[in-house]
């Protein structure tokens, strides 16, 4: 099986239990032990992954402002259920964009997939719970923006999106359990607990890969965070 052309089916798929079920079958070829890669399989750049209709998506600077109504807790779980959602597609595009790594490396990120996956579907089971689901409410797209532009580079993508961008959503959680918990929506809490411990051994993984200094020009002062 050639992990490229895997990941690439499951990164540009629309249909999310689609997307869900290849990054699925992608995993389980990965613990069977029956992917191919070694390929001359051509990588291209993508403006745009695979994704549903809806969310549409807007600008960051025209997301709405969240408050601490029931509604603005509500959407505060839905862009939560968006990152995640991202972050699938970002670890497929690391299976799929950087030729030449380790086969740890390819594993390493189809785990990943795998586990944002499952991070996205507890928490849009929980918005349909609720009587909501993904794609209710407008979302930004700044984590796949910084994805396409650190394409040209394994090591600017492993330094700003898993050390910069998801250490920044870790350092935030504590607080964000913090509002859940005084909320109508406590079953937050648990559910970014189980994201929280997933995503840390996460960023772990990559500390070593990034052994060189980066150009300072690479750090943005506005990311869309």
């Amino acid at each position: 099986m050639n992990v490229f052309e895997l990941a690439y089916q499951a990164l540009m798929s629309t249909e999310i239990d689609e997307k869900i079920n290849l990054v699925n079958q992608l995993n389980g070829f990965k613990n069977n032990q029956v992917l191919d890669y070694q390929s001359s399989f051509h990588q291209q750049s993508i403006p745009t992954p695979g994704k549903p209709e809806k969310p549409i998506l807007v600008r960051f600077q025209s997301v709405p402002k969240r408050d601490k109504s029931d509604m603005g807790f509500i959407k505060t779980i839905h862009a939560i259920c968006h990152i995640e959602f991202n972050a699938i597609n970002l670890a497929l595009d690391a299976v799929y964009r950087f030729k030449d790594m380790s086969g740890k490396f390819y594993q390493d990120w189809i785990q990943v997939a795998f586990e944002e996956s499952q991070h996205f579907s507890l928490i849009n089971h929980y918005l349909i719970k609720i009587g909501y689901q993904y794609g209710d409410f407008q979302a930004h797209n700044g984590l796949w923006k910084m994805t396409k532009d650190t394409d040209y580079d394994v090591l600017a993508r492993m330094a700003l999106v898993p050390r910069v961008l998801e250490a920044r959503g870790l350092d935030v959680t504590p607080n964000i359990q913090k509002k859940f918990k005084h909320s109508n929506f406590k079953a937050m809490v648990k559910i970014l607990d189980t994201i929280f411990a997933d995503e840390i051994n996460s960023c772990k993984n990559w500390q070593l890969l990034v052994s060189r200094p980066l150009p300072t020009t690479l750090f943005r002062p506005n990311t869309n965070l």
